[in-house]
């Protein structure tokens, strides 16, 4: 792995609208087996403490009980973090599913270069403080929410992209991905692979998600467009991986636990025709936070509340995992959501295994079901019927030996990885995670037993 400099993050995927569906309200259901009884109790406390045990987590503060962490902010700490433009907030946030919302005392920081990511990530190592990673907080889990007392980088002010090659740019990690596209566009290129549906997902959270698209059928997955990644490991060292390395394909589906990206370097397509404004190798431009979205506490939702469960199976299982996600939706029906469209994607291989996504070597895909909950449904029981299809989903996953999309949807934490990937390559990825973020500052709680 060599040295470089700069910065970029990517995202996940978001889904498209659909408006055409009539919403509808059903009674809630009035039981729940033990599994989703654990697994509400997860989803409802584990975000609102990630630096603390589980049953920690079930007592800590929620946003709706406004109530403010017990503990101050170290001094020794903000003597480090504020020469660096950290600054201490108190405020609740959120993520896409507006399950998680918490109130922290925390730092928060909006680095506007490599330099500046380099250093926050130096004194976050030096001070011991567990680092957030929050680009425009595309998904559910409460994984990008920051803890008492954690430093939360947003990345949304990363948004350099520069033409490096005849088919390669560098894009910072704060852009979202659509923004992305339409600038590249004015400028000559394509990039074949964003998320579906509207603005969601930046460069960072697409690329952790290990996001695809519409055109992954015939592009495959981000990663195989992705030439290189450069990223602050948890010694505070700026590092670039290729292709050629083995930690490269660990980063696609890793949920931010190994390093603030800062950078993706992603191939493009190059249309024969002439546009009016060209981008020449070399140069740059900025692609910023549109106006009224630069608010890093709360998620790019739009308003909307959309829940999504995917599969990710090799190619020849994907009926079945369609036909799996149909029982589960058929089966979990009462409640407030309405269900739209089932989708599938078609991932293609072209010599890059990203273990973390798939199972085994070849090509795969992505399956799965979502749905709208509707302006005004009951909280209790939208909650109720959104653990039991998730509950149903890991049960059948696991049965299968088929992998979660953990990095944008509703389960994190050790249990949850452990049981997508198994032993082995759970095992494989700490060992990772161990070697570049030693001290596990990076996400913690998202993946691995809190150290």
């Amino acid at each position: 792995m060599a040295p470089l400099s700069e910065s970029s993050r990517l995202s996940l995927r978001s889904f498209p609208r659909s408006h055409h569906l009539l919403m509808r309200h059903r009674p809630p259901r009035l039981l729940l087996t033990l599994q989703q009884a654990t697994l509400l109790t997860t989803l409802v406390a584990l975000p609102a403490c990630s630096t603390c045990t589980t049953d920690q987590a079930a007592s800590s503060t929620r946003a709706v009980s406004g109530e403010q962490d017990a503990q101050p902010l170290p001094e020794a700490v903000g003597a480090v973090l504020r020469p660096l433009g950290a600054r201490p907030v108190d405020a609740i946030q959120d993520d896409f599913s507006r399950f998680q919302g918490t109130r922290h005392t925390q730092w928060v920081a909006r680095p506007t270069s490599t330099d500046e990511a380099v250093a926050l990530v130096r004194a976050a190592v030096a001070t011991r403080t567990p680092v957030r990673v929050r680009g425009r907080g595309h998904s559910m889990s409460g994984s990008a929410i920051g803890g008492p007392h954690e430093l939360l980088l947003d990345t949304r002010s990363l948004v350099q992209v520069c033409r490096i090659g005849e088919d390669v740019v560098r894009a910072e990690a704060g852009v979202s991905m659509h923004d992305l596209r339409e600038a590249l566009q004015i400028h000559t290129l394509l990039l074949p692979v964003i998320n579906d549906g509207g603005r969601g997902p930046t460069v960072g959270g697409f690329l952790s998600a290990g996001g695809f698209g519409a055109a992954s059928p015939e592009h495959g997955g981000i990663w195989e467009l992705t030439t290189a990644i450069e990223f602050v490991d948890g010694h505070g060292e700026l590092r670039m991986v290729g292709r050629q390395d083995e930690l490269f394909r660990w980063f696609f589906g890793s949920a931010g636990q190994l390093g603030l990206i800062v950078a993706a370097r992603l191939r493009v397509l190059v249309p024969d025709e002439a546009r009016a404004a060209p981008l020449d190798v070399g140069a740059c431009v900025q692609v910023p936070t549109p106006p009224g979205e630069e608010r890093w506490d709360v998620s790019a939702n739009e308003g909307e509340r959309l829940f999504w469960w995917t599969v990710l199976t090799p190619a020849g299982d994907a009926e079945d995992a369609r036909q799996a996600l149909a029982l589960v939706q058929a089966s979990h029906s009462e409640g407030p959501l309405v269900f739209l469209q089932a989708y599938h994607y078609h991932l293609p291989s072209f010599g890059l295994h990203p273990p973390l996504l798939l199972a085994q070597p070849g090509d795969g895909a992505a399956v799965g079901v979502w749905a709208m909950a509707p302006p005004g449904a009951p909280e209790e029981a939208l909650r109720r019927q959104v653990v039991g299809i998730e509950a149903a989903v890991a049960q059948r996953s696991a049965e299968r030996g088929w992998r979660r999309y953990l990095g944008a949807e509703l389960s994190r934490g050790a249990e949850a990885y452990r049981r997508s990937l198994g032993d082995d390559v759970w095992n494989t990825f700490r060992g990772h995670k161990d070697d570049v973020d030693p001290l596990h500052l990076f996400g913690r709680g998202n993946v691995f037993p809190i150290p």
